[in-house]
């Protein structure tokens, strides 16, 4: 994970992998197979390509979850991101399905990799290059036009090492791209300075990932609140609160008649409420409140971020959502497309 910005989302995808030899599929397979948590291989490069054009209309994020409208200067347009389906994409068990990198030979009888490459229609797919020594110095022009993103020599005694480590590099690459849309209308849009872009919030958010081991996660607020699932396909909430929520809070309190104590706690900062305008729980009794108070580290930098984070913590419906625990034991151990 880079440590500039977060991406909106991420999940385990797919890696395909295109070579005519099914014995080197069966290699990789093999000596990837603890390492790269989906995969899938094609000895036929055309029929690769057409599951490619097939999922480009079925999967991806970016698709399902930001929209565009023209703009009010003439020739621009404006992008709003759908946080409550991106949310809901935990229900999805097809999203593990979809393909993000490519491994791809270039030395094949019916086309080569790079052609191969090219005809990949979607921008967002990062594309790795296998190749011989007399084709590297193709592969290196191929990178520095941006045809691929990076190459790897085949018989390198260190290439399964490489696949692994370029793999998973573009795999975060793949969401970052497809993120860079609401950064940008973010920084337009708003006076605020988005946490997704904040050094320190990132860093912390890096940590809680690590330590947690979080295996996926989905913006919820524009304030930072992420969806997370650990490896055990376990449920936390990261909640990222701002100085306008505790007003918020007290508010609520108001409206719904609570006890004043609340509104003097969150007045001093004592505990943040694990409740916000958009993931807003039944609150009906002071017992209700009293329980989503919540410690918090606070975050600093150009803007404060109170930051809470809690297991089984945001409203969801835990009997829909998918994992990828669930998915592998489903789909052959997550190897679930060979042709």
């Amino acid at each position: 994970m880079t440590n500039l910005k977060l991406p909106l989302c991420y999940y385990p995808t797919t890696t395909l992998f295109v070579d005519d030899s099914s014995e080197y599929l069966i290699e990789l397979k093999g000596r990837l197979f603890d390492k790269v948590p989906l995969m899938a291989f094609s000895t036929q490069p055309k029929m690769a390509l057409r599951l490619l054009d097939e999922q480009s209309d079925k999967y991806g994020f970016k698709r399902k979850n930001i929209t565009s409208q023209e703009g009010q200067n003439m020739g621009s347009r404006s992008f709003e991101v759908n946080l409550e389906t991106l949310r809901d994409y935990v229900y999805e068990s097809d999203r593990y399905k979809e393909i993000s990198v490519i491994v791809v030979d270039y030395e094949m009888p019916e086309m080569d990799g790079l052609t191969f490459c090219d005809r990949i229609k979607s921008p967002y797919i990062k594309k790795i290059l296998l190749t011989g020594v007399a084709d590297e110095f193709k592969a290196i022009d191929a990178f520095n036009e941006g045809r691929i993103d990076g190459y790897i020599r085949k018989q390198d005694p260190n290439s399964i090492y490489q696949i692994e480590k370029l793999v998973q590099k573009l795999q975060w690459n793949y969401f970052f791209r497809q993120s860079v849309i609401y950064w940008e209308n973010f920084a337009m849009e708003t006076d605020m300075v988005s946490p997704l872009t904040n050094p320190k919030f990132i860093q912390y958010f890096q940590n809680i990932f690590l330590d947690l081991n979080i295996e996926e996660f989905y913006l919820c607020t524009v304030t930072g609140t992420y969806f997370l699932l650990d490896c055990q396909g376990k449920d936390i909430g990261f909640w990222s609160f701002v100085e306008d929520d505790f007003e918020f809070w007290e508010d609520l309190i108001s409206a719904k008649d609570l006890n004043p104590k609340f509104a003097e706690i969150l007045k001093n900062k004592e505990k943040v409420a694990l409740v916000d305008n958009l993931l807003m729980k039944d609150i009906s009794t002071d017992e209700d409140f009293e329980m989503l108070l919540n410690d918090y580290k606070k975050i600093e930098g150009n803007e404060t971020y109170f930051i809470a984070v809690k297991p089984q913590s945001l409203a969801i419906d835990r009997k829909r959502v998918s994992t990828l625990k669930d998915f592998k034991e489903q789909n052959n151990h997550g190897t679930f497309i060979e042709f």
